[in-house]
Parts: structure tokens; C-alpha cells; sequence
């Protein structure tokens, strides 16, 4: 299952690039410094369609598979079932022989459906 970044985080930071892409165009007419505006906007809406388009993080049988914003990277939680995660202040944990492994992944970042659906697979299981 694919729990997906919550729209709302890139929405803001496409809204952030427009603003100051359209300051840099502001300031190009001026005769102004453009270069760190623009710079900044166009990363802004880069981020900001990543994190519309992105998959935030796949829920598996046996692991979970966090993709990283930027890059390649993927970073793999393995665990025997569902029963070994654990949601402590809507962050994921994974109890393993006792210890609690933290896997970087939270409600606030992740889209509210999806989260919902992550969260009652979770309960089906225990």
C-alpha cells in the first residue's frame, strides 16, 4: 500500500515558488537582483510537485519502504507483521525483540486518507 505526502505540504511550497518567482520577474523589471528570487522559486515549485507527485512511503507485508523527497534513496524497515508496528504520538515505531526502532515516518507529513487506511490496517491486524 502507497501512503502518499500530504497535498497540502506542496501546495504551500508551490504557492511559496510562485511568489517569489514572481517577485524575481518584479525585480527583473526593476533592474533588480533576480538570480536568488528565481533560484529560490523555481527549487520552491520543484519541491513543492515532488511532494504532490510523491510517494511518501510503501507499506508492505513483511517491511516498509520510506522514499526519500529528493534522490533515489530508499531506506527499508523490515519486521516479521504488522504486528510489530506501533503508532506512539502519530509517529511509526517497529517493536523488535524488545526494542523500539524508529522509522522516521509521521501522520503530519502523510496524507490524512491514506493515513486513516495505514492506521486501520494496522488495528486489523493486531
Amino acid at each position: 500500500m502507497e501512503i502518499h505526502y500530504k497535498k497540502l505540504m506542496g501546495s504551500f511550497y508551490l504557492i511559496i515558488g510562485v511568489i517569489f518567482t514572481s517577485i524575481a520577474g518584479l525585480a527583473l523589471l526593476n533592474g533588480g537582483n533576480v538570480l536568488t528570487f528565481l533560484v529560490s522559486g523555481l527549487a520552491l515549485i520543484f519541491i513543492g510537485s515532488r511532494f504532490l507527485k510523491m510517494v511518501f512511503f510503501v507499506v508492505n507485508e513483511d517491511c516498509i519502504v520510506l522514499h526519500s523527497l529528493l534522490g533515489p534513496t530508499k531506506t527499508t524497515f523490515s519486521f516479521r507483521s504488522l504486528k510489530e508496528l506501533e503508532i506512539i504520538k502519530n509517529k511509526v515505531y517497529i517493536n523488535q525483540n524488545g526494542k523500539r526502532q524508529p522509522t522516521y515516518i509521521s501522520a503530519w507529513m502523510s496524507d490524512k486518507n491514506d493515513w486513516q487506511i495505514f492506521m486501520d490496517m494496522i488495528d486489523d491486524a493486531a
